[in-house]
């Protein structure tokens, strides 16, 4: 039997340009699972063995050791089924540029601790859903190089309940296409101010229902946003026990719902009470003063 092996993230691993993805199991006893759809693929289950497996397949094993991932053709999706690793790092085969949808490759892997997702190439991703929401043990994250490009249309739950209190965001998100970010960033463990200004246009985003909810930002920046096209504005930042002030938010143009909006906001004084009350009702508050 061979060893697990840690401390994965951040390695180099040179010029694999097959190698899709490094899993590192929490034990060799559980059993792990792992999906690759768009093209075949091979796994190393610890034992130097290449298992190849067809598109769209989920294979499950008691591996012997760290968990190799390489790939045949090009995927367009990858995941992560169970939730049994405790470290994941992307290689050079997840940089081609041919995944096109990340949704849940990541979530509800409450054990991991590491993941380096630098060599993962989002170009032509269309749907970040639940990336890596629910990831409870992760302490950091570096998104700086995943690609939020106008083909993007779904944030929801991109890193719900993620436990990492440092985050990397990317410089700039083109959001113009996405018209879903529920629970976005809700009950995320990151504190201090947030820049959301990255993201360059949300005019068509709908559901902004719970983005931060249950979050541990001191403020929070939206100049860039749009509400222009909101119908949910349902516990936007309720439950935010640190928040003391938000830049910017639009109720009147498409007077979405916005019942529990503010609820659990004792620090926030911009916008106030009366502006709060005005807000529920349908209002566009600009803050005077930039947040701190």
């Amino acid at each position: 039997m061979m060893p697990i092996t840690h401390g994965i993230v951040g390695s180099d691993q040179g010029v694999d340009l097959d190698l899709l993805m490094t899993l590192i199991p929490i034990d060799l006893v559980a059993v792990c699972a792992l999906e690759v759809t768009g093209g075949d693929f091979t796994v190393d289950w610890g034992d130097g063995i290449l298992q190849t497996y067809p598109d769209g397949t989920q294979p499950a094993v008691v591996p012997t050791g760290n968990i190799i991932v390489r790939t045949i053709t090009p995927p367009s999706t990858f995941r992560a089924v169970t939730n049994t690793y405790s470290d994941i790092a992307m290689g050079n085969g997840a940089g081609t540029g041919s995944i096109t949808t990340v949704s849940g490759s990541f979530f509800n892997l409450t054990s991991l601790a590491t993941i380096d997702i630098l060599k993962l190439n989002t170009s032509n991703v269309t749907d970040f859903s639940f990336f890596l929401g629910r990831s409870f043990s992760l302490l950091s994250i570096d998104l700086s190089n995943i690609n939020v490009t106008n083909k993007a249309t779904d944030l929801t739950s991109l890193l719900e309940q993620c436990g990492a209190t440092s985050i990397i965001f990317p410089a700039t998100m083109d959001t113009v296409n996405v018209v879903g970010m529920q629970d976005m960033l809700a009950k995320t463990k990151m504190t201090g101010p947030l820049d959301m200004s990255i993201m360059t246009n949300t005019s068509n985003c709908a559901a902004f229902d719970g983005v931060f909810a249950g979050s541990l930002f001191s403020s929070i920046d939206l100049t860039t946003w749009s509400f222009a096209s909101a119908t949910n504005l349902t516990g936007f930042v309720s439950t935010t026990n640190n928040l003391t002030c938000i830049t910017n938010v639009d109720t009147l143009t498409n007077l979405p719902t916005t019942t529990a909006m503010f609820d659990s906001t004792p620090l926030l004084t911009a916008p106030n009470a009366t502006e709060q009350a005005a807000i529920l009702a349908g209002s566009n508050y600009v803050n005077a003063n930039p947040c701190p």
